[in-house]
């Protein structure tokens, strides 16, 4: 009963949630109306823009006009500005133009006289605007200091586009400023309460920009009035709110999904090109044009580049293709709660996916969720609708919650058909939240294990003998001992809580005892420590310099991230975990990456596909492995010295990783088997903490501060807990 009424109240929030966020975006595959051209196929030809010019790199400073690419070179050296052609072979020319990494820069062109201008921060707080030739011979500098007025922040601007007139518009945070092409200023359009996100040129003389309002998330797209300094009507459009506009002076828009045209007037669009479809990501796309003969050019951020490369790529329409009537791929969509551009490993390896398979095209959608509860509210509105996601990216707290309310495909039949997969092949406390009895719904990629560390010098009597009372006697032994997070009341009796909440609860027999003696004591003593432990947010760089006793919160992300970890703190640390009820060494198990699919999905052959090609073969950069033999070997691999052989001849050691501290580069070297093996036993201790215990663990923690802070007595907060608990455990055991 309590599942039922779970998903109930998590569908209706759900609706509610899209209603709220929902607009600019497209609920239903049926509710996008497609051009001719998003149905046809294309022969894609690229260009690969990687600049020869030593060090420099392309700065993300950059501005197509015509065939040719200008952009920031940011190296140490050859600081300037260079072109090159974007559609043909041809050198990279440095321009002749002083420009100083430091200063601020924005580069566009004028259509009407085929000028390169540039806006310039010439000194601290001088500001001007200067207009050069192709050739980068400078024809005027203009003073722009006072146009900017009391608001010099906002520069350099966002981006400056130019009307058929000569006029220059700058796009700011809350205003767009007009400037004359000579540089004179002729004021602003005030904007408050307005997001302003981009701008564009449309024909002769229409310039239109796009913002959101405090008050939503919607994206709007309106016309600036240029006879009145106001905006016109607005429509609200699907995308992020970037523009574009094609030769006709049509206005075009991207989601991850499309390629829009949008009307106007009434912001209907037009779904002109399937992005993933043809391997173009919207977080790579830095222009894009598309010609009267229906050519469509992107410059991307290079998929297959280091950050300094674009690509340049063309469509053209293949007209034997598209005559041949070739069987269209089957669409599978992924849907993960990030925001787009967030997880560009993940998206790359599914552009590989969709250029190797023949029959199926995988979409991602991702829905810019922050929490695991708002990604609960949208999917379970999307798992009962027409457009059921095929396959998710799931937290492992909610796969407990979706397989029990029947919403994920149980995988074990589709395991069975494979050699090549097997839950043994994972850690037992990485896969175990994904396994039902004779089920299991996912297969996790990474582990991350979180809990306790301190100095070596300082805690290593708690190292694996931390119960809670020899973790609270530490405490009351040492008045010094500060917490970076979690050191205040309810902070403390959650620490102690997490892994000891076997003396009060038994979830077999769902059975709580809160109100018990036991509890009662422990509120007690941590009322005792008067909340000495916690420190005030901001002042922990201030407390960790002192000779305070540090208990540090942190993630093992690698095997070498406890050895990142000392190096701000000058000395070994050790890892403790969390109090247990023998002071075993425990930690909470983070498994993640793990794809499931949708019960209601109506391609379950083709997301299992992807899902096995998944599993096979994507391996992510972050995080410990989950598999077995990924994971030893690189236990392994931080044992073993690297060697290198020096000026003269003499063999001496060579660090085994780096990492970035203090603006340097810092070499780690191998670890000590000692060292090894500790990290080697908190990542094997560490165990998942369950859907279950997470929620009794937040009722105590909100329920316990009353008494904490003199609100409530301890009879009343011991009762409320006892009831609150004793409630949950009822209804999931109904």
């Amino acid at each position: 009963m309590y599942q039922h009424k779970f998903v109930k109240l998590l569908l209706w929030l759900g609706i509610l949630m899209v209603f709220v966020t929902g607009c600019g975006k497209k609920d239903s595959e049926d509710t996008v109306v497609l051009a001719e051209s998003a149905s046809k196929t294309y022969t894609i030809s690229s260009r690969l823009l990687k600049p020869d010019i030593g060090s420099v790199s392309i700065n993300r400073n950059y501005h197509v006009a015509g065939e040719m690419l200008y952009f920031l070179g940011a190296g140490e050296k050859e600081r300037g500005i260079y072109s090159m052609p974007v559609d043909r072979d041809g050198e990279v020319t440095r321009l002749p133009i002083d420009w100083d990494i430091s200063e601020a820069c924005l580069l566009f062109t004028i259509p009407t006289d085929g000028q390169l201008y540039c806006f310039f921060e010439e000194d601290e707080g001088q500001y001007s605007l200067r207009s050069y030739t192709h050739q980068g011979e400078m024809i005027r500098q203009q003073d722009i200091t006072s146009g900017l007025g009391q608001n010099p922040e906002e520069f350099p601007f966002g981006k400056a586009v130019v009307d058929g007139a000569g006029k220059v518009y700058t796009l700011g945070e809350e205003r767009i400023r007009l400037f004359q092409q000579d540089g004179g200023y002729c004021g602003s359009i005030e904007l408050p309460g307005k997001e302003l996100l981009d701008m564009v040129c449309a024909g002769a003389d229409t310039i239109y920009v796009t913002y959101r309002r405090a008050e939503d998330t919607c994206v709007y797209l309106t016309k600036v009035e240029q006879t009145t300094g106001k905006l016109g009507e607005a429509v609200s459009i699907p995308g992020t709110g970037k523009l574009y506009s094609d030769e006709e002076g049509n206005i075009l828009t991207c989601d991850a999904r499309y390629l829009y045209e949008i009307d106007t007037v009434t912001g209907e669009e037009i779904a002109l090109l399937d992005l993933p479809r043809h391997y173009i990501k919207v977080a790579d796309i830095c222009e894009l044009r598309r010609s009267n003969s229906g050519e469509f050019s992107f410059l991307l951020k290079a998929v297959r580049g280091n950050g300094d490369e674009l690509e340049w790529i063309t469509l053209r329409e293949n007209i034997m293709a598209s005559n041949q009537g070739k069987e269209e791929k089957t669409i599978l969509r992924l849907v993960a709660p990030c925001t787009e551009g967030e997880d560009t490993d993940l998206l790359n390896f599914i552009m590989e996916f969709n250029k190797q398979n023949e029959n199926y095209q995988v979409v991602y959608e991702p829905l810019g969720l922050s929490t695991d509860e708002e990604f609960a509210m949208f999917v379970n509105t999307r798992m009962i609708s027409d457009n059921c996601p095929d396959l998710l990216l799931v937290n492992y707290f909610l796969y407990e919650t979706y397989a029990e309310a029947g919403g994920l495909e149980d995988l074990q039949s589709y395991m069975e058909q494979s050699l090549l997969i097997s839950t043994q092949d994972y850690l037992d406390n990485a896969i175990a939240p994904y396994k039902k009895v004779n089920a299991i719904y996912g297969f996790p990629k990474t582990l991350d294990v979180q809990g306790w560390v301190g100095k070596k010098s300082q805690v290593e009597e708690l190292y694996q003998n931390m119960t809670i009372d020899s973790f609270l006697s530490f405490l009351e032994k040492h008045p010094s001992a500060r917490f970076e997070y979690d050191g205040e009341y309810s902070g403390l009796l959650r620490t102690c809580l997490k892994f000891g909440m076997g003396e009060y609860v038994d979830f077999e027999k769902g059975v709580c005892s809160f109100d018990g003696k036991k509890f009662r004591e422990l509120m007690e003593r941590i009322k005792a420590t008067q909340n000495i432990h916690a420190v005030p947010r901001g002042q922990w760089n201030s407390v960790k310099d002192s000779d305070a006793i540090l208990f540090m919160e942190t993630h093992l992300g690698d095997f070498l991230a406890l050895e990142k970890k000392a190096a701000e703190y000058g000395e070994e640390l050790i890892f403790l975990g969390y109090p247990s009820e023998d002071g075993s060494l425990v930690g909470e198990a983070w498994p993640e990456g793990s794809l499931a699919i949708a019960a209601n999905s109506k391609e379950k052959e083709g997301a299992w596909e992807f899902l096995k090609y998944y599993i096979l073969n994507y391996h992510s950069p972050y995080g410990m492995p989950a598999e077995k033999y990924r994971f030893e070997e690189q236990w392994k691999s931080i044992q073993t010295p690297k060697y290198e052989v020096d000026a003269s001849g003499q063999k001496m050691e060579a660090p085994i990783s780096h990492f970035f501290y203090q603006n340097q580069m810092e070499p780690i070297y191998a670890l000590s088997e000692e060292r090894a093996n500790h990290i080697y036993e908190a990542v094997k201790s560490a165990r998942p903490f369950t859907a279950e215990e997470k929620t009794i663990l937040n009722i105590v923690y909100e329920e316990s501060s009353g008494y904490f802070y003199g609100q409530k007595t301890l009879e009343e907060t011991v009762d409320i807990i006892q009831n609150r608990c004793q409630l949950f455990l009822d209804e999931r055991g109904n």
